[in-house]
């Protein structure tokens, strides 16, 4: 019985950070039309089903009395939509794409015939959003996997969106968030909102998601994400600035994975013109993803790990006494120096860089931080 009663202690403290999650906004997409015959008479109580074609996983429901049906909160991906009604035949339309966040439209006309007869359509994508009046853009997986990105944060690919705008960040600190700040739409960086799956990933001063790097990493486990700027539902109503909205990929019912590895060093740069010495950089991002059905058509998984390695110099500079300041010979006067202050004239360094006047001078000197950050994610879809 004990063995039992801490079994779920230890589940349900496991799930408390899913609390959060519970309360978010829906990340996924919508499917919605209506069923009529070759008059464009309505057919209610027809069953209307998707299916997933990369899992296998199927969803009915039936038209109501004006002949509607809808799919709400479906997983960005490729369906096949199927209709049928007694006295009819099946009319399947294939192909429909969804994006995070969108609301596609598809009708079906069903033909008198045997139930067991088939009509399949080849869907296409609308070129127009004609559900939505949301001034927004969907950056898909191809994009996010085939352009460059210097550091591996997928965020920086925000900014391919009209009216996305890098700001200044002059207060990063690990109090008021590490992330690139980032105006939407004409918005405050602090209005936004950055949601991945649904959930609310904005730190507690509102400030845009980063690890310690200041990096959004994990691209490898980024299926697409949407950029609405302005107009966009009340769904997102928390905050008056843009929405970036990300999913995560999902297992299929097939494996797939990917072991990957990025190393860049100062041996291919170059020193700049305030630098003294080159600094020292060296770049090491390596990781895995891996995902695939634990049961067909049924439960699936996905993982994905990323590790950051860096060591990154930096030449900085500072103000320290010239020599002549050090022995008390100022540019208007000459004054003493007291035995016991030039124990403390010594603690400063010789200045390497020109005389600023006054009896000071510059002192160039170079630095480097360590870096390490290490990035999980875990899916289950049943």
């Amino acid at each position: 019985m004990k063995r039992r009663v801490l079994i779920c202690l230890v589940v349900m403290t496991c799930l408390l950070p899913w609390e959060e999650a519970s309360r978010a906004q829906v990340a996924g997409a919508r499917l919605v039309g209506a069923v009529t015959d070759e008059t464009q008479a309505v057919l209610p109580g027809a069953t209307v089903s998707v299916t997933t074609v990369e899992t296998g996983i199927r969803r009915t429901t039936t038209t109501d009395t004006a002949g509607r049906y809808v799919f709400a909160n479906l997983s960005p991906a490729t369906y096949d939509l199927e209709a049928s009604l007694p006295g009819f035949k099946t009319t399947m339309r294939r192909g429909i794409i969804l994006t995070v966040g969108s609301e596609v439209a598809t009708n079906l006309t069903l033909s008198v015939g045997d139930v067991t007869e088939q009509v399949t359509v080849v869907g296409e994508a609308p070129l127009v959003e004609t559900r939505s009046g949301a001034v927004a853009g969907v950056v898909e997986e191809r994009v996010i996997r085939d352009l460059p990105l210097n550091g591996r944060s997928f965020t920086d690919l925000i900014q391919l969106e009209p009216g996305v705008v890098r700001t200044r960040a002059a207060n990063k600190a690990a109090l008021s968030g590490l992330g690139d700040k980032m105006s939407l739409g004409g918005a405050r960086p602090h209005q936004m909102s950055f949601l991945l799956d649904g959930a609310d990933l904005m730190s507690r001063n509102n400030t845009n998601p980063s690890g310690v790097s200041g990096l959004m990493m994990g691209v490898e486990s980024i299926q697409e994400f949407r950029v609405s700027t302005s107009a966009f539902s009340a769904e997102f109503g928390r905050n008056s600035g843009g929405v970036v909205s990300a999913v995560t990929k999902s297992g299929t019912n097939e494996f797939h994975g990917t072991v990957y590895e990025f190393l860049r060093n100062d041996n291919l740069d170059a020193r700049s013109f305030f630098d003294r010495d080159k600094p020292e950089f060296e770049r090491n991002q390596f990781g895995f993803s891996v995902g695939g059905p634990v049961f067909r058509n049924k439960t699936f998984f996905f993982g994905n790990y990323e590790g950051l390695r860096q060591r990154l110099g930096g030449t900085f500079a500072d103000t320290v006494p010239t020599l002549d300041a050090r022995r008390g010979v100022l540019p208007n006067a000459t004054v003493q120096v007291a035995e016991s202050v030039k124990p403390y004239l010594a603690l400063y360094p010789l200045p390497n860089g020109p005389e600023l006047g006054g009896g000071v001078a510059r002192y160039f000197w170079s630095g480097s931080t360590n870096t390490n950050q290490d990035d999980f994610v875990v899916r289950l879809d049943h």
